[in-house]
């Protein structure tokens, strides 16, 4: 009896211990690089741990990357574009985005098994600029072109075919596509003819306008699989804020402390919401919004590292989030952060290995 009174000390010892040490660090945090250069941007991920993005040099210059199985690609370039941003991700590890030459404007590309490829706009575009946003794991790609009249629209391209998302009723002057779930519904904003934005929810063909909260304006950034939409609204009396919309209703995330403005760039298949909000002049914080309530991600990490968060801009199914912050001493940085298993997970591991020592000692005195 005294013995298993010890095993027992011990592990409620080592659950303590445990406990204290994991409390506020929730997540590991993975360096991504910077391809080389002095800025580098996470912007998507999935559920596989693939992360795409870009990178900026000091001549201006950008090239889009992709990260797998521990190291980041340079995916290259077309037409000599001297900017190439890949924004979305899907989960064969196809990359989506944007390119820039002064020759063409913006194209819309994608890379697949080595490959850069042009993805084109409409058929009738006045103009041959194009932006890719986001793709889903169908391949449908959601971004923006120009219509025949010129006006800029948000397309679904599944296939090369390119599909008009058309524009809001009040909000006339063009649209864009920001993001696009597995049931092709599409997430994004329209514009009327004084440049204020309204967030919409495409779905079967009918554009649903998202209102706001409050104010005049809104802007969706991101859409899980089963319809939420999150993104950036005006309030009445201040700065945006991050919403949650969901079954028609428009949700105020709310405000991290001292900061001024927040907004919402992605959501998960668990409701896990991700963005960053910004502190009156003081710079930006990457936040993660879980059951009911917004956390400053450096508030999450090990502080030993010295890092500073300042975006979050996609999550995946796992709760692994990309973004961009400050490293220590080398500038900024791309990062993924992975979650840990939660303190109690660890110290009931902790109690189970004890109290099998504790048999086993137990058993040989037998």
């Amino acid at each position: 009896m005294r013995h298993l009174m010890v095993v027992s000390i011990i592990a409620f010892l080592l659950s303590a211990v445990v406990e204290d040490a994991q409390a506020n660090v929730q997540y590991s945090l993975t360096d991504l690089g910077t391809l080389g250069t002095y800025q580098c941007i996470a912007t998507a991920v999935n559920d596989s741990g693939q992360v795409a993005g870009y990178a900026s040099f000091p001549d201006g210059t950008q090239h889009a990357f992709l990260y797998s199985n521990g190291a980041a690609t340079d995916l290259g370039t077309l037409y000599g574009a001297t900017r190439m941003r890949a924004t979305g991700i899907d989960s064969a590890g196809q990359v989506v985005g944007s390119g820039y030459t002064k020759a063409k404007g913006y194209f819309a590309f994608s890379y697949s098994n080595g490959t850069l490829s042009d993805l084109g706009t409409f058929p009738s575009a006045r103009y041959s600029s194009a932006y890719a946003n986001a793709i889903n794991d169908s391949g449908q790609v959601a971004g923006m072109g120009y219509t025949a009249s010129g006006a800029a629209h948000g397309f679904v391209c599944t296939d090369g075919a390119f599909t008009d998302v058309g524009v809001l009723p009040n909000y006339p002057s063009g649209s864009e596509a920001t993001a696009i779930n597995d049931s092709r519904q599409v997430a994004g904003y329209a514009e009327d003819p004084s440049g204020v934005d309204r967030a919409f929810l495409y779905n079967n063909g009918e554009m649903t306008d998202l209102g706001t909260l409050g104010g005049a304006s809104s802007r969706a950034n991101g859409i899980n699989d089963i319809g939420q939409v999150v993104g950036v609204a005006a309030t009445v009396s201040s700065g945006g804020h991050a919403f949650l919309y969901t079954s028609g209703n428009m949700t105020d995330l709310g405000m991290l402390p001292g900061c001024s403005s927040t907004t919402a760039e992605d959501i998960n298949n668990s409701g896990q919401i991700v963005g960053f909000a910004y502190a009156n002049g003081f710079g930006d914080y990457a936040f993660v919004y879980r059951d009911g309530a917004m956390s400053k991600l450096d508030d999450l990490i090990d502080p030993t590292l010295g890092w500073h968060l300042f975006a979050a801009n996609a999550i995946n199914d796992n709760g692994c989030i990309v973004g961009s912050g400050v490293a220590p001493g080398s500038g900024q940085h791309a990062y993924l952060l992975t979650p840990i298993p939660e303190p109690s997970t660890l110290a009931l591991l902790g109690i189970g290995a004890v109290s099998l020592f504790g048999y086993a000692w137990r058993r040989r005195r037998a």
